[in-house]
């Protein structure tokens, strides 16, 4: 996964907290981290149970954690 993706990724994740002029780049690279923990640091997860980021569309996955953020999808498992 490109780094321009993870960044679209982590910034999705914080636009419900905060307008897009006020992410900084440590709260951002906190939330890459911890995706990255579980999806890899190249978006190829370890476990089969974790979906691969690497690949995907950013809409797809954007779509993917606001159904995740409201309790819906396979697992709710995302921690952001």
């Amino acid at each position: 996964m490109s780094g321009k993706s993870l960044a679209f990724l982590a910034a999705a994740l914080l636009l419900p907290a905060a307008p897009a002029a006020a992410i900084d780049k440590a709260a951002l690279q906190d939330v890459i981290v911890q995706c990255a923990a579980c999806h890899g640091a190249d978006g190829i997860a370890k476990d089969v149970e974790i979906p691969n980021l690497a690949g995907q569309h950013d809409a797809y996955i954007f779509n993917q954690l606001q159904n995740s953020n409201r309790g819906g999808g396979p697992t709710g498992k995302c921690a952001t």
